[in-house]
């Protein structure tokens, strides 16, 4: 069964409520017994350019199946919606077009909060940073560092007030603008999914969807522990040798 409008826009809601609004439900703690009675499933796909991964828990294993086939479909939500990898997005047709008309109710409160954050940040955080981003990534791909001049002369199209927004139109009021919502958008996707879970009576959960959020706790009956990857090792040493260009784009 295909994914609806509605379904998308329910889900939006709940991620609004219960992630970006810092409410949370109750953290499913558990007993011995509780654990025993759990199924966990995984679910590994890929979004976003990247490879995401879920792994839940429910004492009835077609609620789960069920909660994660849900879950699954939330992400391709926001990636109809939000992701640059996707063409036909909402927002790659909007930076192809420089106007999205009826956008939807998921991706104006998205862009709404980013440009909350851009205010709140004097433009540090600033989701029209697209086309430098553009330029970055066409030059790591020739193998060298972008070309400073080129770049200073597309600093005229990074200004987050220059998007308008309202539920008839956004729009991109200079000509070559381009909006990026790969800093907001795969952390909004990972409440989405723990909203969606929530739903479905999931209390114990991992989340990854290029961000990571948790539930409850992990099969171990202790709390979830993330770790961040050791760059010294040699594989990692030889990966940060390729690379030629940061993933935060700093003043120019």
């Amino acid at each position: 069964m295909s994914t609806t409008r509605r379904q998308c826009l329910g889900w939006g809601a709940g991620a609004l409520l219960n992630g970006l609004s810092g409410q949370s439900a109750n953290a499913g703690w558990w007993s011995s017994r509780d654990a025993d009675r759990l199924v966990w499933r995984e679910r590994a796909l890929i979004g976003f350019g990247t490879t995401l991964w879920l792994r839940a828990a429910h004492v009835d294993a077609d609620r789960l199946d069920a909660a994660l086939s849900d879950a699954v479909k939330a992400i391709r939500c926001v990636e109809a919606e939000m992701s640059l990898f996707n063409p036909d997005s909402a927002v790659s047709r909007l930076n192809r077009d420089g106007m999205l008309i009826n956008p939807s109710a998921q991706l104006l409160s998205v862009l709404r909060l980013a440009q909350h954050v851009s205010a709140r940040s004097r433009g540090a955080f600033d989701v029209t940073v697209q086309p430098l981003w553009t330029l970055w990534s066409q030059a790591q791909a020739a193998g060298h560092v972008a070309d400073k001049h080129r770049l200073r002369r597309q600093l005229h199209l990074v200004n987050w007030r220059a998007v308008e927004a309202s539920p008839h139109a956004i729009r991109l009021n200079t000509k070559g603008m381009g909006l990026s919502l790969n800093g907001i958008a795969q952390g909004y996707a990972a409440d989405l999914v723990r909203a969606v879970l929530q739903s479905h009576g999931v209390m114990h959960a991992l989340i990854d969807t290029g961000e990571t959020t948790t539930l409850g706790q992990a099969p171990d009956q202790h709390a979830w522990r993330l770790g961040i990857e050791s760059t010294l090792g040699a594989k990692d040493q030889r990966s940060i040798r390729r690379r030629v260009t940061p993933h935060v784009i700093g003043p120019v």
